[in-house]
């Protein structure tokens, strides 16, 4: 990943801090006020690293939106004045009304045909592709904004869209329609208009958060197939009905920022390595190790996974 690295530390919130920010926020939406100087100040107490930034909101995403937590700052956020204490008994706890829910069986919904085994793969540069990759990929998605027909043919969809890029997501996709574009892997239902109207075929990825056999008989209408999400043990695949897919190979990611990192990779406490890759914009932060199941192919044919991703 090369040497350069940035070192980051993750910790659980505090219930001081925790409390301080909700109460504010929950007040101030339950009154429709803006927070005034006192609530300011509230917050400062218990979040404020060296100010507060207005970065995102004027786009001027830089370096200068960062501050540290000095250990002054922490011990404000323990003075805050907040008790936690353990809240008596109030009676029997409610349990919502049952009502019987009756799911056809996946296959009974609407005829189907045999289903056909597809593999995919994604990448994230077109120098990434292997020579030969067509020979055993099915479909190949590089992202929109660097798709190369040579390669591929699937775009990526952006994991955030904001409404004021839309209207340069339709102008790529209609370029990456004209160099050869056939599949979009669609990740957000706000997606699938954009991808529809230059006649992409549509499938369905891991972020639409797939995880019974309603939510895929949901999108069974819209896409050729889905991912599945990763989520999920075999047995939970296995009673998902339909034409499914599963990530069996690759690094998934972990966070999308806003802001850029800066670096090819992120560094924990413990040393271990976090890439980061760029896409539509955004950096994304991939897990530190990668899914392998190429040793449980019988496994995933038993479970009903036609398609391997």
């Amino acid at each position: 990943m090369g040497a350069a690295s940035l070192k980051i530390e993750g910790r659980m919130k505090s219930p001081e801090y925790v409390y301080r920010v909700v109460s504010v926020y929950r007040r101030l939406l339950d009154e429709g006020k803006d927070a005034s100087a006192r609530d300011f100040a509230q917050l400062a107490q218990v979040f404020s690293r060296e100010g507060f930034t207005d970065g995102y909101y004027t786009k001027n995403v830089t370096n200068a939106m960062l501050g540290v937590r000095s250990e002054a700052d922490k011990q404000s956020t323990a003075s805050a004045g907040v008790r936690m204490e353990e809240a008596p008994a109030r009676g029997e706890a409610y349990t919502p009304e049952r009502r019987p829910v009756e799911i056809a069986p996946y296959s009974a919904q609407k005829p189907r045909k045999a289903p056909e085994r597809r593999r995919s793969a994604r990448f994230y540069k077109a120098s990434s592709i292997p020579e030969n990759a067509r020979r055993y990929l099915d479909v190949i998605y590089l992202p929109l904004d660097r798709f190369d027909g040579k390669k591929a043919n699937g775009v990526l969809l952006p994991p955030v869209i904001p409404d004021d890029e839309m209207p340069a997501v339709r102008e790529a996709l209609k370029k990456a329609k004209r160099e050869g574009a056939e599949h979009a892997l669609v990740g957000n239902i706000g997606q699938i208009g954009p991808a529809r109207e230059v006649g992409l075929r549509l499938h369905g990825d891991y972020r639409l958060n797939i995880f019974n056999s309603a939510s895929a008989a949901f999108y069974e209408e819209i896409f050729e197939d889905v991912i599945l999400s990763p989520e999920l043990i075999l047995p939970q695949v296995r009673d998902i009905g339909g034409e499914k897919s599963l990530i069996v190979y690759g690094r998934l990611p972990l966070m999308t920022l806003e802001k850029p990192v800066g670096a090819p990779s992120l560094r924990d406490r413990r040393g271990v390595q976090f890439p980061v890759l760029r896409e539509g914009g955004r950096d994304l932060i991939f897990n530190s190790l990668p899914i392998y199941m190429g040793d449980r192919t019988d496994l995933l044919r038993a479970a009903g996974v036609q398609n391997e991703h």
